[in-house]
């Protein structure tokens, strides 16, 4: 019996060791996968929301880019608007959080790939948005470039993901 108690005591001490290590010391994705979704919730606005909160929103961004960063939106095939630099972002992220009511974003199928380095990954995913409470769903094929800066991960590049139908 005691035999068994000890078995089980060192078989959990040895799960919690390796879930202490997991969250001590994630792994790239996770931590890419982490850096969307921060990217994500400092875009989704809601109208309760103030102007200070709202343009905290914009910071909470801006921190996670490159100073360089490069955002193309669009479809590949109808056109494409193009904002190159952190400064101008932010002077377009905020325009639009300020004058929109509510924005919703929600991410799914989040593919994330290391490069060899681990320097530089990508990811590709699709983002819904909606805009206003609006009832019509945008839907949009992302893929993101992302570059590790003195251990942390910011986004490089963002532009439109192509489709098998182009």
């Amino acid at each position: 019996m005691n035999r068994w108690v000890a078995g089980l005591l060192c078989v959990g001490l040895g799960v919690l060791a390796f879930l202490t290590y997991r969250w001590l010391f994630p792994s790239d994705e996770a931590r890419i996968r982490r850096r969307v979704a921060e990217v994500v919730a400092a875009v989704n606005v809601r109208p309760e929301m103030g102007r200070l909160e709202r343009l905290g929103a914009v910071n909470r961004l801006i921190n996670q880019v490159t100073q360089d960063v490069t955002v193309r939106l669009g479809d590949p095939g109808a056109g494409t608007r193009e904002i190159q630099g952190a400064a101008d972002l932010r002077e377009a992220v905020s325009t639009a959080l300020l004058h929109l009511e509510a924005l919703a974003v929600q991410l799914a199928d989040l593919e994330v790939k290391v490069a060899p380095g681990a320097e530089t990954a990508t990811a590709q995913l699709v983002a819904s948005v909606r805009v206003n409470g609006s009832a019509d769903v945008q839907v949009h094929e992302l893929r993101l470039t992302l570059s590790k800066m003195a251990g942390r991960w910011k986004l490089a590049r963002v532009d439109p993901a192509p489709t098998l139908g182009l």
